[in-house]
Formats: structure tokens, C-alpha cells, sequence
């Protein structure tokens, strides 16, 4: 299984308000903390697991991992945003290069 996320499959303008939202997730303090919660919960109770509970550790794996994916995939969806705004930008910066090229010559 790949840790790999799918690309943004949303209009321009969708994968901009999306990363909004998710920079606005990102930043509340609320989400934060209980992330922090579950990080610690999964990690104190692995660390006092018996090692020979390999199910049980096996379980705390998948759990941190899902957190760590659920953080990445807000990242993700933040980072198409940023590009799309790049890419515009950029679209932007040649247009109007290339009607000061038409226009000036």
C-alpha cells in the first residue's frame, strides 16, 4: 500500500478555496491539540507495550500512521493550492509579457 496521494482532480479555483480551508484546519488550535494527543497516546502506549504483543503494536502502527496521513493529506491539498496560485501567477506574468511584446513592436 502507497503512501503516495492522489493528484488535485478539482477545478482551479476549488483547489485554491481547499487549500483555504485546510490551512485554516491546519492552524486551529483545537485540531492541533488533539492531534498532539493522539500522537502521544499512540507513542506512551507503545512504548509501554509488550513487545511480544506484536498485534497490539501492529495496531498502534496503523493508528499513527493514519494520523501522520491525515496531516499529510491537509498538506497535500495545501500545496496544490499554493501551486495553482503559482501557476496563475506565472499564466499571469506571460500575458502580460507577451502584450508588451505585441504592443511594442
Amino acid at each position: 500500500m502507497s503512501d503516495e496521494l492522489p493528484k488535485s482532480k478539482f477545478a482551479p479555483a476549488q483547489a485554491v478555496a481547499r487549500a483555504r480551508e485546510a490551512e485554516q484546519l491546519m492552524a486551529n488550535p483545537l485540531l492541533q491539540e488533539t492531534l498532539e494527543i493522539m500522537r502521544g497516546s499512540v507513542s506512551r502506549t507503545w512504548e509501554r507495550s509488550d513487545p511480544a504483543d506484536v498485534e497490539g503494536r501492529e495496531r498502534l502502527y496503523y493508528m499513527a500512521r493514519g494520523v501522520r496521513m491525515f496531516e499529510a493529506s491537509l498538506r497535500s491539498v495545501m500545496e496544490t493550492g499554493k501551486l495553482v496560485l503559482k501557476e496563475r501567477e506565472a499564466e499571469e506574468l506571460r500575458r502580460a509579457a507577451e502584450g508588451v511584446e505585441t504592443s511594442g513592436g
